[in-house]
């Protein structure tokens, strides 16, 4: 197995002291690394995202606290035999996408889409067009009502270097289950600069002077002091929370795949998601997906970790006869087909406090392609 031989023992606490904390200044930083010199802290942040160990910190958000409407991801995987850069294309005009992710092959092509979701019913209208005009064969819905929650890897566990490849005996030990609810709804009408901060803080984009300069060239003049203040506002009520995503190994080194396990208890499944791998050198975000067809929660994982790890997955959860179904969809590397987008606040409504998207109009240009305009190359 491929040791972690390009990083030192300062290098790994630092991983493990940004991942668990990464608002964490320089300063702080530097004391915990007993180093002297705190801005010896942004050179070693830097060797490590060369290195493809980290990137961050960006910052999610908590929906529920700012719309009075319900916004949600709905995510479906859907098999198809078009070429892949003709679906990625073809699928990017669904303008509120958030993420697209390429599967392994089995017997048909398959990409999983995550769409920002204030209407499913208009959402599923899409994919159902696409299946009644032949793009696609079939696709699986599944709707995701509750925050996301990542879980970075662990490095050094008492001094000593964390599992690459960990058993999964404990599935079913007691463990501290998170609150995933969104907060509740806030009241807040959201200014122009809190609306971009949203945006660009999820997209990692969190410098402030750098977004007051954008800003302004499009007609924006606001004051550092005001994009702080909205900054402020943002933080302080946990709209918005930082995350640095850690990886064990570097990037590319590195297996990613998507585990939907479902058991008969939704306390099960969850106590399965905090258990999986736990204090590893493996980096999760945990999901709880429930399926529009059924109606039925899966506990979802996105890993990235050792590619020995993923090769041994299956077989130890064979030995859990209570998962009624598990799903293990493992992502393409092919970098030019991955996609990735923050939230738009281009269709908030400041007065009510709601954001809807268009989905007809995304329908409506899906048509257009599909009735002979040439699809954008990739």
């Amino acid at each position: 197995m491929e040791k972690n031989d390009d990083l030192n023992l300062t290098e790994m606490k630092l991983l493990d002291y940004i991942g668990k904390w990464p608002e964490l200044t320089n300063k702080e930083l530097a004391h915990l690394l007993n180093l002297k010199n705190p801005p010896y802290v942004s050179t070693l942040k830097r060797i490590l995202h060369e290195k493809e160990y980290f990137v961050g910190p960006y910052y999610q958000t908590d929906y529920g606290k700012i719309f009075r409407n319900s916004v949600r991801k709905s995510i479906a995987i859907i098999l198809f035999e078009q070429s892949y850069g003709f679906m990625v294309s073809l699928l990017k005009n669904i303008g509120c996408f958030s993420y697209m992710y390429p599967i392994e092959e089995r017997f048909f092509k398959r990409i999983m889409v995550s769409i920002f979701d204030s209407d499913t019913t208009a959402v599923k209208e899409l994919f159902d067009f696409l299946k009644e005009e032949g793009v696609i064969f079939h696709y699986e819905l599944y709707v995701q009502d509750h925050q996301t929650h990542v879980i970075p890897p662990v490095f050094l566990r008492d001094s000593e270097e964390a599992d690459f490849v960990p058993s999964l005996d404990n599935l079913l030990g007691e463990t501290e289950i998170p609150d995933l609810s969104f907060g509740k709804f806030e009241g807040l009408q959201l200014s122009i600069r809190e609306q971009e901060l949203i945006t660009c803080f999820e997209q990692g984009k969190n410098i402030l002077t750098d977004i007051m300069e954008q800003e302004k060239a499009q007609g924006n003049f606001y004051t550092y002091a005001e994009w702080k203040d909205a900054k402020t506002l943002l933080t302080e009520r946990k709209i918005l929370q930082p995350v640095c995503d850690i990886f064990p190994l570097s990037y590319w080194k590195c297996s990613h795949f998507f585990l939907l396990v479902r058991t008969p208890q939704s306390s099960t499944t969850k106590k399965m998601l905090f258990n999986f791998a736990k204090d590893s050198r493996l980096y999760k975000k945990i999901f709880l997906w429930t399926s529009y067809q059924t109606g039925r929660m899966y506990g979802v994982i996105y890993c990235i970790s050792h590619p020995e790890f993923t090769i041994k997955l299956l077989n130890q959860l064979d030995r859990y006869e209570l998962i009624e179904d598990e799903q293990l969809f493992v992502l393409r590397k092919t970098i030019s087909l991955w996609g990735g987008q923050s939230i738009s606040m281009d269709y908030y409504d400041q007065e009510h406090q709601t954001l809807y998207f268009p989905y007809d109009d995304y329908l409506e240009r899906m048509k257009t392609v599909l009735e002979g305009l040439t699809c954008p190359t990739l």
